[in-house]
């Protein structure tokens, strides 16, 4: 696919503008994400992470996608950047809720999947010392209390958060997807991306 010619910023130098380009080049060749290309847009988001500025790092994606020849992410995606969304929503977290400066995706990863770890354990007792109270709020004693999940993945976490929002019909519409790709980690993104598009 021939990209439109770049639309010209002033948020990013030339050269990263270029890398910018030939990489959703590349994505859209493929029409895969691979770790290669994640690495390499995680070099070029590195800045905007690192400065934990949620506007700053809006515009800056705002920025690689005209770069690439787009007007916006929603462009990207009908061009066939499909797997490029959840990608940047960790990204973006990780600039939200984190205070940390990763070296590389993984270091990023490493620190979502120690985070998502440390929010499911469940405490033995209450914040007072006493024994936690695990009475069911309906009184009913029998009925069975709600299984603490023990997620590790970033993707699994992010996807389960989504579709947690959803409305129980939406969420049968994503259980009902038809995704023709063999590979776990592709459905389930694409799975999340179709449920962001319900939550909006």
């Amino acid at each position: 696919m021939k990209l439109e010619k770049k639309i010209v910023n002033d948020l990013m130098t030339a050269e990263v503008a270029a890398e910018s380009r030939k990489l959703v080049q590349d994505m859209i060749k493929t029409g895969k994400k691979s770790d290669n290309e994640v690495a390499r847009l995680f070099e070029i988001f590195k800045g905007a992470i690192h400065a934990h500025d949620e506007a700053q790092f809006k515009a800056f994606q705002m920025a690689f996608c005209n770069a690439a020849g787009f007007k916006n992410a929603k462009q990207m995606t009908e061009a066939g950047v499909m797997r490029l969304d959840v990608t940047l929503s960790e990204f973006k977290r990780y600039c939200k809720e984190f205070t940390g400066k990763p070296e590389s995706r993984a270091e990023l990863y490493a620190e979502l999947k120690a985070a998502a770890k440390a929010k499911n354990k469940t405490p033995a007792s209450g914040s007072d010392g006493q024994k936690a109270d695990l009475t069911p709020e309906s009184g009913n004693e029998t009925e069975a209390a709600a299984p603490k999940l023990n997620i590790h993945s970033p993707i699994i976490a992010h996807f389960i958060n989504v579709i947690g929002t959803l409305s129980p019909e939406q969420q049968m519409q994503i259980a009902g997807m038809k995704v023709s790709d063999s590979d776990p980690v592709t459905i389930l993104e694409i799975m999340t991306q179709e449920a962001e598009k319900l939550r909006k």
